[in-house]
C-alpha cells in the first residue's frame, strides 16, 4: 500500500501538484507544503524555472507542524510520512 502511494505521487505532474497545493487554504501551509513536493518529488526532475509557483512559495517557512502535516494529508502523502516531513528539517 505505502509503495503504491509512493509511485503515485511519485508520478504526479507539477501540474497536478500546483492543482492540489492550491487547494491548502492556509497560504503559509500551501508554501511549505509545496517545498517538501519539490524536495521529494520534483527537484531531481525539474529546474525551478519549469515549475515556476517555486520560487513564490520558497518564502515561508513560519507555519505550525499540524497545518504542515494536514496540508500535506490533503495531497495525498501518508499521515505517518506527513508527520515525519512536517517536522524536518525546518520544524525540529
Amino acid at each position: 500500500m505505502k509503495i503504491a502511494r509512493k509511485n503515485t505521487l511519485r508520478n504526479r505532474t507539477p501540474e497536478t501538484w500546483a492543482i492540489l497545493l492550491n487547494q491548502i487554504v492556509s497560504y503559509k501551509t500551501r508554501i511549505v507544503c509545496a517545498n517538501i513536493v519539490w524536495w521529494d518529488y520534483l527537484s531531481d526532475k525539474l529546474e525551478a524555472s519549469e515549475w515556476p509557483c517555486i520560487r513564490e512559495y520558497q518564502k515561508c517557512w513560519n507555519v505550525k507542524v499540524r497545518w504542515i502535516k494536514a496540508g500535506l494529508i490533503r495531497i495525498g502523502y501518508l499521515p505517518e510520512t506527513a508527520e515525519h516531513r512536517a517536522k524536518t528539517p525546518y520544524n525540529n
